[in-house]
């Protein structure tokens, strides 16, 4: 658990650097852009705008590199969101969900993230968010697995549009089994997925 929190606190620290696309300055040459959507987190049917807002965060910092920018979206219509990413300058839009499973009855309708009652947003220049919002994901990091149990399963469903595109130019879909209470599950699938993305982006 240690190890995670630690990779969780470096991830936080690399996300205070992605903007929201309308605070964005211009994209520099031979830098490609990423517009990030807010994901979907579903638990037993329900979805946490606070989960996934520090998701969002999560899958920015491992994004996010010397060749790569990361704008987050506010817009959720894939017509609305592809509209936003060209005002943005991005070259590519990524959508995803993450969906936790209980393994057993019993522990149907645990909430994820459900301590984040204080989540502040990134707000870009405002210093006392930056600080909330790190923060935050780092408790994100505990609570995840904090409500992972034995059995338990969390998927990554990703895609990958290039702005323009008539087409995806990434559809994955990965999942993970915990095999024992606590087990983090979320940064492996957050890891694989920035992989694939990278991998899609620098194909010929």
């Amino acid at each position: 658990m240690r190890t995670t929190l630690k990779i969780f606190a470096a991830l936080a620290a690399c996300a205070l650097g992605a903007a929201h696309a309308q605070d964005i300055p211009a994209k520099a040459e031979g830098v490609t852009r990423i517009g990030i959507v807010q994901p979907k987190v579903s638990m037993a049917g329900a979805d946490s705008a606070q989960s996934a807002e520090a998701v969002r965060n999560i899958l920015a910092g491992y994004l996010q590199g010397p060749t790569i920018e990361v704008a987050l979206l506010g817009s959720r219509l894939p017509s609305q969101y592809l509209i936003e990413a060209r005002q943005a300058d991005c070259d590519f839009v990524l959508a995803t969900t993450l969906t936790h499973r209980s393994g057993s009855e019993a522990n149907t309708g645990r909430s994820v993230l459900g301590a984040l009652s204080n989540y502040t947003p990134y707000v870009p220049g405002a210093d006392y968010a930056k600080t909330a919002l790190a923060t935050a994901v780092l408790q994100s990091a505990q609570d995840f697995a904090a409500n992972v149990r034995a059995r338990d399963d969390m998927q990554l469903d990703v895609k990958l549009d290039s702005v323009g595109g008539r087409q995806p130019l990434l559809e994955k879909s990965t999942k993970r089994k915990a095999r024992s209470d606590g087990e983090d599950l979320l940064t492996p699938l957050a890891e694989g997925a920035a992989e694939a993305v990278g991998a899609a982006i620098a194909a010929p």
